[in-house]
């Protein structure tokens, strides 16, 4: 097997975990909140194609439709934002239409398709396994994290659980959880949030920079 062939592989068991974790997500909480007339809370178009024989029957981008109509009523993790996870998959797409009709997979492919299985995985579960994460997975916690950190977003546990496999990230680590705490405190002071966001981005570009991760860097 060619290294492009592993990509490839590589990348379609990633995004084929992560298709049927969101499709056993999706009809668990569809059939908690609407019961046996769970369908009825489908696009049109999905109910259709899906009408009789599940979730199944849906295509990847059905999965983005759902979630996006569905979102506010879907006991999903606060940390997670709709739009961003909307986004990443949309972003999805372009790959698994390429493994679909065998065009050549980038690293940068695999690692975006290997990294939403972290990314996901509040709604996949612990039945779902996990790839070690090499270093790209970290850059993309990293470029994440700066992106929460420049817009005063949240930064997900699922970003900062990637940056605990390695010691050498535990000071970036404690200064974004220094600004997650001040964020959540009701009342907080507008000086003590801006002072620990600007050493949590101290911190990420530092680590960033020792990665040679261009990416989080210019963030």
């Amino acid at each position: 097997m060619t290294e492009e062939e592993e990509r490839r592989v590589g990348a379609f068991l990633a995004l084929s975990r992560l298709e049927q974790g969101l499709r056993r997500f999706l009809t668990a909480e569809l059939e908690r909140l609407k019961g046996r007339n769970w369908e009825k809370a489908l696009p049109p178009d999905v109910r259709e194609k899906v009408q009789n024989v599940g979730l199944q029957a849906s295509d990847f981008p059905d999965l983005k439709k759902i979630l996006a109509s569905n979102w506010n009523h879907l006991e999903i993790p606060s940390s997670l934002r709709k739009s961003t996870m909307l986004a990443h998959l949309e972003g999805l797409e372009p790959i698994r239409n390429a493994i679909a009709h065998s065009r050549e997979i980038a690293d940068g492919d695999l690692s975006m398709a290997q990294a939403a299985l972290y990314v996901f995985r509040p709604l996949l579960g612990d039945q779902v396994p996990l790839p070690q994460p090499p270093t790209s997975y970290r850059g993309v916690a990293l470029s994440r994290i700066s992106m929460a950190l420049k817009f005063e977003e949240e930064v997900s546990d699922t970003d900062l659980d990637i940056l605990s496999i390695d010691s050498d990230f535990a000071t970036a680590r404690g200064s974004v959880e220094s600004y997650r705490r001040v964020r959540s405190r009701p009342g907080r002071q507008q000086s003590l949030l801006e002072g620990t966001r600007r050493e949590a981005q101290d911190a990420i570009s530092k680590l960033a920079s020792e990665r040679g991760d261009d990416a989080a860097q210019s963030v």
